[in-house]
């Protein structure tokens, strides 16, 4: 449609943008001093999955989905660190937050080398 190719695909990750830059708005705005750096990042990888995922979707390929791939991990790990610091504790939480996200950015790694 319109010259795009799997046009509803990649239409369908505007969502993710204006998620994105809403909640990034909402966190630079207001005062949350505890998680700000957490959550800064996961609205972030929600921005950047609007990109990755408009990107693999316009050409489906191993190659292109790591960009797909890459950004949902980014938010996945930044969540859970925010469900274990609201929910279970502050400091496991914002403890976790760094390993979190290396533990995640490395299987993106892993499953790139070994496809």
């Amino acid at each position: 449609m319109m010259g795009v190719p799997h046009f509803y695909n990649v239409i369908s990750n505007a969502i993710f943008f204006f998620i994105g830059i809403s909640g990034l708005r909402y966190i630079l705005r207001e005062s949350v001093p505890e998680l700000r750096s957490v959550y800064l990042l996961f609205f972030i990888g929600v921005f950047l999955v609007s990109i990755g995922s408009s990107y693999y979707h316009l050409a489906p390929s191993n190659d292109t989905l790591i960009w797909d791939r890459l950004p949902m991990t980014i938010a996945f790990m930044a969540f859970f660190a925010i469900i274990l610091a609201e929910f279970v504790s502050m400091k496991v939480g914002k403890a976790l937050f760094i390993p979190l996200l290396v533990i995640g950015l490395f299987s993106i790694w892993y499953w790139n080398f070994t496809e």
